[in-house]
């Protein structure tokens, strides 16, 4: 069965990550990944699966959608 792959944004991503005060190590554990491979997504060297992305929305209480944005989200 094919992958789905989820075209995210790694900037939105790596700004999730910031603001949670989780670290990449726990954001990658909480996708069932390596860390290789959470900065291979933030490298644009690959793309998570459907799967990965809605844990990483979980763990970093976002809404999938937040990581199809074409940029992180300014603040006042």
């Amino acid at each position: 069965m094919a992958q789905t792959l989820v075209p995210i944004t790694p900037e939105v991503l790596d700004w999730a990550i910031a603001e949670s005060g989780y670290s990449r190590a726990e954001i990658a554990a909480a996708a069932g990944v390596d860390v290789s491979d959470l900065e291979a997504w933030l490298n644009e060297e690959s793309q998570p699966n459907i799967t990965q992305t809605r844990r990483m929305a979980a763990k970093l209480h976002r809404q999938l959608a937040v990581f199809l944005l074409p940029a992180p989200p300014t603040s006042d």
